[in-house]
């Protein structure tokens, strides 16, 4: 199924992300049925669909979570993703493409601290050592707004809002170059919803911004481009 695009896109100059005919078929199941797009430096770009339409399913083929369920071609800064070794792949997530995955309260794990749960990507793929991994995430939790008493709670202890801006954090930790946002605010209430929109338009003023997303308002509020699906 091809998006509809409301936007056309620039040649090669500058190219982030292009996606070529993805499909994606769970136990015989076709969830995307030839999906084409292409992200240029510095775009937002908002895929809208219903639920079960195959939004996070794209967003898990980019990071390359799902390629035993994939095919096509995304070509992420001239890599074909589809077709890169494991470890490969590895060396990409969170350095160079991060996800803000749909769920906080399911994606941050509640033994771990919060402040922990930041330093660990920076550990891994960074060269910081681990104070400087701590200042490092300090800052980032203090950047999207999470008080300072609070970074050493546990997930269970904050607000749904609070939690998205944990995993907003944990997302930039790494200065990607591509970040996907899926329901960036559908499981935020109301009175932070503001808020998150705000810190994430901001997140899009320095990163190129694929947002996932059923609302057209959200789609509207974070981006420039539209695409269905």
């Amino acid at each position: 199924m091809l998006l509809n695009r409301f936007w056309i896109p620039d040649l090669e100059v500058g190219r982030v992300l292009k996606i070529e005919n993805l499909k994606a078929t769970f136990d015989q199941d076709m969830v995307l049925r030839g999906i084409d797009l292409e992200l240029k430096k510095g775009d937002s770009l908002a895929v809208i669909g219903e639920s079960g339409a195959g939004k996070t399913t794209l967003g898990l083929s980019i990071m390359g979570l799902l390629n035993g369920n994939s095919r096509g071609k995304i070509t992420f800064e001239g890599m074909d993703l589809l077709s890169l070794p494991e470890d490969d792949l590895r060396g990409l997530r969170w350095t160079r493409i991060a996800m803000v995955f749909q769920n906080a309260s399911s994606a941050l794990n509640p033994v771990h601290s919060i402040l922990d749960q930041v330093v660990e990507p920076i550990i891994q793929h960074r060269i910081d050592g681990k104070e400087e991994a701590k200042a490092r995430a300090t800052q980032l939790l203090a950047d999207v707004g999470l008080a300072r008493e609070k970074v050493s709670n546990y997930p269970h202890q904050l607000s749904g809002g609070e939690q998205q801006r944990v995993l907003i954090a944990m997302a930039l930790a790494g200065d990607p170059d591509l970040i996907t946002l899926d329901e960036p605010v559908s499981a935020v209430d109301a009175a932070s919803r503001a808020d998150i929109m705000r810190l994430l338009r901001q997140v899009g003023e320095r990163h190129t911004m694929l947002v996932i997303t059923h609302d057209i308002s959200t789609a509207a509020k974070l981006s420039s481009n539209l695409a269905t699906i």
